[in-house]
């Protein structure tokens, strides 16, 4: 059946609802909000090494195609809710904030696609670095200009520690060329070989 307007769902029933994406989420009912249209839906963890971890998603109502209830709860036995990990949840939800952030600054403006690569490969270990129009400025002690190889690292502060950031800064710009040449080597040898060209004589 479709989602209707005066549909309600019992807290604990086995549900099944398909989106209009076709993707089929399938599991036991946690919440409910009518006004909404919101449904909370508990499955076993795709990728949980304990047995009682699950997964937990939000599925609006106004987006499937169809709902169907496997399994109606009994409606004297409402069961518990487990506790969730809040501490956990908003690491995850920070991780992720991050995560985004520096995907999006990695674009830069008017950067070349191996700037932008060279940039998030940076970013995976080093957190201060930012665009100076298209130079990559780490930690505000070493800028990388185009073409972006371990020569045009240059220091651009003088303190201490600058020579050693240095160092380890073209390191990592070494590494990222080599392993950028190693992708590019496994891509060639994954190609098919050309076709041999006809040795034959044609007639017309």
């Amino acid at each position: 059946m479709s989602a209707e307007s005066n549909e309600y769902f019992s807290i604990g029933s086995e549900v099944q609802c398909v989106t209009c994406y076709g993707q089929e989420v399938q599991g036991e009912v946690m919440a409910f909000d009518h006004q909404t249209k919101l449904i909370a839906i508990k499955s076993q963890a795709k990728n949980g090494t304990k047995a009682s971890s699950c997964d937990v998603r939000l599925v609006n109502l106004s987006h499937v195609s169809s709902v169907t209830v496997i399994n109606e709860a009994d409606s004297k036995a409402v069961p518990p809710v487990p506790n969730l990990n809040f501490p956990r949840l908003n690491t995850r939800l920070e991780q992720s904030r991050k995560e985004k952030l520096r995907q999006v600054n990695s674009l830069g403006e008017n950067v070349s696609l191996e700037a932008q690569k060279l940039f998030l490969t940076i970013t995976k270990t080093i957190e201060h670095v930012h665009y100076q129009g298209q130079n990559i400025i780490v930690m505000n002690q070493v800028s990388i200009a185009s073409p972006y190889k371990p020569d045009n690292c240059q220091c651009i502060s003088k303190t201490p520690s600058s020579e050693q950031t240095l160092t380890h800064i073209r390191k990592i710009v070494e590494k990222f060329h080599n392993d950028q040449q190693k992708l590019l080597q496994t891509s060639e040898q994954q190609q098919p070989p050309p076709a041999p060209a006809d040795s034959q004589p044609r007639t017309a």
